[in-house]
């Protein structure tokens, strides 16, 4: 009885996670009529990183070895609106990406040991990369970058809110 809206994660992510997190998102925003708010899970994992002297890398498995990423400048708050400098991509070799970047980065997101290991040698001092436990996603962040967007007066029409897929989904895959 006191929720006033919901926010839910719509992608990039797993193709099933998506599906069943989005469609209890809409159900209880229906149930209780109140607002859904559609979130990117690139722009929920580099939100409580924001503010700092360093770009921020958001970086989200695709499977099969690719991973969906966006880079935030080091000029963001975490006031709305806000977003993304670079486009959302799938890129093969994460590490060729980042070292096109200029300046010093904070790295965020699914990434393995053998991944960190090789960005660390890659990118060197310019490249700061959190342990797992700062690193991934946060509901805290997704529900207070939700919360932005309710107090601005945003909301999405659970209607045609859909997930945000990088690939089409195929027989056992689970990433997208």
């Amino acid at each position: 009885g006191e929720l006033r809206a919901v926010a839910v994660a719509v992608g990039p992510g797993s193709f099933t996670g998506l599906r069943v997190g989005l469609s209890l998102a809409k159900g209880i925003a229906a149930a209780q009529s109140i607002p859904l708010i559609a979130l990117s899970t690139l722009d929920a994992s580099a939100f409580p990183h924001l503010e700092q002297e360093r770009a921020v890398a958001a970086l989200v498995q695709a499977g099969r070895g690719r991973h969906a990423w966006a880079l935030y400048p080091p000029t963001l708050t975490r006031a709305a609106p806000w977003g993304p400098v670079s486009a959302l991509a799938t890129v093969a070799e994460i590490g060729d990406a980042l070292a096109a970047s200029d300046g010093p980065l904070t790295l965020v997101g699914d990434l393995d040991g053998s991944e960190r290991e090789m960005l660390a040698a890659k990118l060197g001092a310019r490249l700061a990369v959190l342990p797992p436990a700062l690193a991934l996603r946060s509901p805290a962040a997704l529900a207070a970058l939700g919360w932005l967007r309710l107090v601005a007066g945003e909301s999405d029409d659970p209607a045609t809110v859909e997930p945000l897929y990088l690939t089409a989904p195929t027989s056992g895959t689970t990433h997208g």
